[in-house]
């Protein structure tokens, strides 16, 4: 008895070892986290829940970002879409953004949209590969006003209708 129990503790000794999970070709499961492989915020976006966010209403909302300017395109029940193109700036870090708006929001309905031409809105922006987050930069705690996804994958996920 006594060699049995040392011949299955050596077994599960080795089986833990390296070289035999190698040799029997033992491989472990993928990790729980995998670190992103791109944080650029620039590129083609969509919002995931436009009624928790200033797009209230809203059916769908599409944002470009570029290094120094973005486009957004709401589309509403009803009536055109809005689209409101500005400028981009950021921090010397690059995680404070500031959005100001110079065009697309004369003639629609004040109130009808977040913005008004000229005012600027600074948010915390964080990408990790397909997902991007806004966030007020008051606390800088991990609030996020809003959630984007790459528009790419969004579509192919047919998380939104394809592109016009």
């Amino acid at each position: 008895m006594r060699k049995m129990l040392i011949m299955l503790a050596f077994a599960g000794g080795l089986a833990g070892c390296g070289l035999f999970r190698k040799t029997v070709n033992i491989e472990d499961s993928s990790p729980a986290h995998v670190s992103p492989t791109s944080t650029s915020i620039y590129g083609d976006w969509v919002l995931k829940s436009p009624d928790s966010t200033a797009f209230v209403g809203a059916t769908a909302v599409e944002m470009k970002l570029e290094p120094t300017r973005f486009t957004i395109t709401a589309a509403y029940p009803g009536r055109a879409p809005v689209t409101v193109r500005g400028s981009l700036t950021h921090d010397a870090e690059g995680n404070l953004v500031t959005l100001e708006p110079q065009s697309g929001l004369d003639g629609i309905n004040p109130g009808s949209f977040a913005w008004n031409t000229g005012e600027r809105v600074t948010i915390v922006a964080s990408a990790a590969d397909n997902t991007l987050v806004f966030a007020p930069p008051r606390d800088m705690t991990a609030r996020p006003s809003s959630v984007w996804f790459r528009k790419s994958v969004a579509v192919r996920a047919g998380a939104t209708p394809p592109p016009r």
